[in-house]
């Protein structure tokens, strides 16, 4: 069932591969927002989750990298699981104020797939 989402999308990217958003990837970030916000003030503001999952449902499964904030959401679809995080990290900060390029000469790796959310913000109705 398709629920309104109150958060902020920051950056969604196209998958190469697919030539579409990628679905699950944004379905992971959607669920670690829900979570995030619904407990409220039982999460520090100084808390930090990542990890890597491998995303199936597509006709490409890959490995998804995540990291969550109180204030954030990123997903990266199709990179290592080892990639380093905060590179991604930065260089989604970089395509997020470049309107959607992400960059060539980044300091991480490319991923096929980028969804971030702004669990702070609220969408436009």
């Amino acid at each position: 069932m398709n629920r309104p989402f109150p958060h902020k999308i920051t950056f969604c990217s196209m998958c190469p591969h697919t030539g579409q958003t990628c679905r699950p990837g944004f379905e992971m970030a959607r669920k670690l927002c829900q979570s995030i916000s619904a407990s409220g003030d039982l999460i520090a503001d100084d808390f930090e989750m990542s990890g890597h999952v491998e995303m199936v449902g597509c006709s490409r499964p890959c490995v998804g990298v995540f990291h969550a904030t109180k204030s954030a959401c990123h997903m990266f679809g199709d990179v290592e699981e080892d990639a380093d995080v905060d590179a991604l990290l930065c260089d989604a900060r970089i395509a997020a104020r470049g309107h959607g390029d992400w960059p060539q000469d980044g300091t991480g790796p490319i991923p096929a797939a980028v969804v971030a959310f702004d669990t702070q913000a609220r969408a436009l109705s």
